[in-house]
């Protein structure tokens, strides 16, 4: 098919300001690959640039945004087009992605510990030790009373497990005994929070590297394995836009993400896996392969626990698609696959969820709505009847020593209301909240995301019905608005993404690797602000800053009184949220009322 001088022009045009995008995102990505050689672990805290870290990536989300804003107003699904006139956008963008990637693999992770975490449980596991049974604390706690025992002139316990340990940690293993250090600095007295399939891909890395090679070397290892998850999460979204009809080259929103290149490719984050498998699923899902799909959205579970949040979108969709023999199919082969998973891994000591359950009942970062949602109970709820609610003998807290028995009864009606294995390891090892609170806002917030998931299902379930989409289809609508509406899988896609989106946000973790767990589907976002909100969370590492800044209250940050933590929690939090809420609410309501489009949403 010839094409008029006029698209090929615009072609051009297209490819110069990729080019030019590209080049300066490329830029900030090798300067960011710079600054991290001052990122040594444990080393230099105050004099980290974690400051121009943040400057460089905002500057990397305007390359980003920019480029984004191109694709989309220039590349555009109209009938009869050639495939061809695709290819070079297309090109560049895959170009651009592999080299920023590239750039990025073999950099020191910015201020991120977790990926040494993922090299010690992998190490434990293919020396036979299961991750779960032991904390980093514990082991280190074992060799230290035996070697006590030893210099005392006693015998050393012929114990299984400290004999592969001492193996592993031996004297001519430098490199392994640097590993383990590093995973006891960095929360050694947590048992590991990551699933079965989490460790077998960690187990796959210990495989890959051999004892010889240094902990950077490990870590690069690690790193281009999950990078190529990242890249088939890439290949997966390539796959569903062109069964969609949609712009192949719009998977520049995932490929040229800030986010998905920093929190991946530079710190190394296992949500790259969960992602992946969750992505295919879905493509599966929208090729009706019900039984593969229920395996690796069990896959994905394994991986990262929160694809279980989308059960009632699921359940939604998989009815209107295939009705009840898809639901069958889905479901029965992903559960029995996540409970043989989590029966094969579970330890004498304690289960597979007891490091989630201290996960959900320790942290608490970078929130805004949690925090507000707690604070806000704290001003309504009476002292009086916090205090009523925590002396109840039910009220769950830290276990004091004693017989198990005497906690039966809290530990029947914990699980009775929660109705999960997770609720009763928390309640096993005492680890529920004692603030009411707390409590309370998790609470709350569940009910509020069961209401959106829920909202967000049926509202799918109306709109793919035949007279919707004849009406999407109808001769009244502009030929350029047509070829969005038409598909009907992206009607689920697109609520994929804001029961992903609004989980991200309502959970009281707010960490910026969270957000890829929605960054796939963000092309079907509606409004502008969800970009913008990729921008602002890299302003999380300045909690790092205050913190080596200002590590107390008399070294208050700014002569507010507030030591770093509470500085960033209690004001920095409301800089780094508050534009992206006052946005959407703006957009929602300009919406309404018709007065403008979104630049970035007007294709969905």
């Amino acid at each position: 098919m010839l094409q008029s001088p006029t698209a090929v022009e615009e072609r051009s045009g297209l490819i110069r300001w990729l080019l030019v995008w590209g080049g300066g995102g490329l830029v900030n990505y090798v300067i960011l690959a710079y600054l991290s050689q001052q990122f040594v672990f444990g080393q230099g805290h105050t004099e980290r640039p974690i400051v121009q870290v943040v400057a460089v990536l905002a500057a990397a989300w305007l390359s980003w945004c920019a480029a984004c804003y191109i694709v989309f107003g220039r590349v555009r699904p109209t009938a009869g087009s050639s495939p061809s006139a695709e290819l070079w956008p297309l090109g560049v963008v895959l170009l651009f992605a592999v080299a920023y990637r590239m750039v990025l693999i073999p950099t020191r992770p910015i201020q991120e510990a977790d990926l040494y975490r993922y090299l010690w449980d992998g190490l434990l596991t293919v020396n036979g030790i299961n991750p779960y049974s032991y904390t980093p604390a514990e082991l280190a706690e074992r060799l230290t009373q035996a070697y006590l025992e030893h210099q005392r002139g006693g015998v050393i316990p012929q114990d299984d497990v400290l004999l592969r340990f001492s193996h592993i940690v031996r004297e001519d293993l430098a490199h392994n005994r640097q590993l383990f250090y590093y995973a006891l600095a960095h929360h050694g007295q947590m048992p590991t929070t990551y699933p079965p399939v989490a460790q077998a891909v960690f187990a796959l890395v210990a495989l890959l590297c051999p004892d010889s090679w240094s902990v950077m070397e490990r870590v690069i290892m690690l790193k281009t394995v999950l990078v190529g998850f990242d890249l088939g999460t890439l290949a997966v979204l390539l796959l569903v836009l062109r069964h969609i009809g949609w712009p192949m080259s719009w998977c520049v929103v995932y490929a040229w993400c800030p986010l998905v290149l920093k929190e991946v490719a530079n710190s190394g984050h296992v949500e790259s896996v969960a992602v992946f498998c969750c992505t295919l699923s879905w493509w599966l899902l929208v090729r009706q392969r019900w039984a593969w799909a229920g395996c690796t959205w069990a896959l994905a579970v394994l991986s990262k626990v929160y694809p279980l949040a989308l059960s009632p979108l699921l359940f939604g969709w998989l009815t209107r698609r295939g009705g009840p023999t898809a639901l069958v199919r889905f479901f029965a082969l992903g559960m029995i696959a996540i409970a043989l998973s989590v029966w094969w891994v579970q330890p004498d000591t304690r289960s597979a969820a007891t490091g989630l359950a201290i996960f959900l009942r320790e942290w608490e970062m970078n929130d805004f709505l949690f925090e507000w949602t707690k604070t806000s109970i704290g001003w309504l709820l009476p002292e009086a009847w916090q205090n009523q609610l925590t002396t109840w003998p039910g009220w769950p807290r830290r276990r004091a020593t004693g017989s198990p028995e005497e906690h039966m009864q809290a530990l029947t009606l914990w699980c009775a209301l929660a109705g999960s294995t997770a609720a009763a390891e928390i309640q096993r090892f005492g680890l529920l909240p004692v603030s009411p609170q707390f409590v309370f806002a998790y609470a709350l917030h569940a009910v509020i995301y069961l209401f959106l998931i829920t909202t967000l299902t049926c509202r799918a379930w109306r709109a793919d019905s035949p007279a919707q989409l004849a009406a999407c289809r109808s001769p009244n609508r502009r030929d350029a608005e047509r070829p969005f509406a038409e598909h009907p899988d992206g009607i689920w896609l697109r609520a994929t993404f804001y029961a992903l989106a609004w989980l991200f946000l309502l959970v009281p973790t707010g960490n910026p690797w969270y957000w890829l767990w929605a960054l796939p589907w963000m092309v079907w976002a509606r409004q502008s602000a969800w970009y913008l909100l990729v921008g602002l969370l890299g302003q999380y590492y300045l909690y790092f800053w205050f913190v080596y800044h200002y590590p107390t209250a008399s070294r208050g940050v700014w002569d507010t009184g507030l030591p770093g933590y509470l500085f960033f929690h209690q004001v920095w939090v409301w800089l780094e949220y508050a534009p992206f809420y006052l946005m959407l609410m703006a957009e929602y309501l300009a919406a309404r009322l018709k007065l403008i489009r979104s630049p970035f949403g007007a294709h969905v």
